[in-house]
């Protein structure tokens, strides 16, 4: 399954020759767009994807406070199997190793490497006759497996020393509010 969002196709000459290429590589790898409502005025703007219609279950569009977009929700019947998750022997981390507690920002990954491992992996072969589930949950897997010989693991937080969200925020606003006096100060001296 892909996303893309905010696609703005047709304006222009580039614009088109943008969509006729999503044409192609959509028609070409079967995929299907799923949401047929607009999503920006009158516009279908946010694109979503799918080779395999059947997994969503529900699909609703419906606007937002937040931006001109309307929202995208998908309800989908796929169950998160334990095999996306690899499990890893470090003293930090006492639950299983995911995507989100690896490190991708450090300049000296060798990005070279992890693509040519990719690429040398016979992917027809290892996803011929499996359902999208099946494969999602493999090529996860594959991915982690690559990722976690390279890539680091962030670094883990002392859970005591965060502060808590809405205190932050107090804080914060605390900041704000002694700044906003103290230009009224130079203000008034002025």
């Amino acid at each position: 399954m892909q996303m893309g969002g905010k696609e703005k196709f047709g304006a222009t000459t580039e614009g088109r020759m943008q969509l006729k290429k999503l044409i192609e590589v959509v028609d070409r790898i079967g995929l299907v767009q799923v949401v047929e409502e607009p999503t920006r005025e009158k516009n279908t703007l946010d694109l979503v994807f799918t080779n395999d219609v059947d997994m969503f279950t529900h699909i609703e569009v419906t606007g937002s406070s937040m931006s001109d977009h309307k929202r995208i929700e998908l309800t989908t019947n796929l169950i998160k199997s334990n095999s996306q998750t690899t499990r890893i022997d470090k003293k930090e981390y006492g639950e299983e190793i995911s995507f989100w507690h690896l490190n991708f920002h450090p300049e000296d990954i060798n990005w070279i490497s992890i693509n040519k491992e990719i690429n040398d992996i016979q992917w027809k072969t290892i996803f011929s006759e499996k359902d999208t589930v099946a494969c999602t949950d493999m090529l996860m897997t594959i991915l982690k497996i690559i990722c976690l010989k390279v890539i680091p693991l962030r670094k883990q937080r002392n859970r005591n020393d965060k502060i808590p969200r809405k205190r932050k925020k107090l804080l914060n606003r605390i900041k704000m509010l002694k700044r906003s006096k103290c230009k009224v100060k130079g203000k008034e001296k002025e």
